[in-house]
């Protein structure tokens, strides 16, 4: 399945999908939302559970709807509806800056199309 791997405009993220795959690397240890069952980083494919509202829903997230998510965060960031602690637009480019939070609003955005909780 083809990946949308175009530059995000107003940002410097040259390659979205390789930046999402940096950030899920630490997946199973930093999301918050929902429990990461299995994964396999060569494929960036990982099999999820919801925890509160959703509990017991089943998910798959993969690079292409990481890439979605990511490109709705950067959105949100930029219209300053979404604020997270260390990661603003100037540097959402590094993985380094990626947090617990901001990561798991990145799998909600892929997963839900919108940041619900957190």
């Amino acid at each position: 399945m083809p990946t949308d791997n175009t530059p995000i405009v107003g940002t410097i993220i040259p390659d979205p999908a390789k930046l999402v795959r940096e950030i899920l690397h630490f997946l199973p240890e930093c999301c918050d939302s929902f429990y990461v069952t299995s994964w396999k980083y060569d494929e960036c494919l990982f099999k999820l559970v919801g925890k509160e509202e959703d509990e017991g829903a089943e998910y798959e997230l993969n690079e292409e709807k990481a890439v979605k998510g990511l490109r709705h965060l950067v959105q949100q960031i930029a219209d300053n509806k979404l604020f997270f602690s260390g990661l603003s637009i100037e540097n959402i480019d590094d993985p380094c800056n990626w947090d617990l939070e901001s990561t798991d609003a990145l799998v909600q955005a892929a997963l839900l199309g919108e940041v619900i909780y957190g």
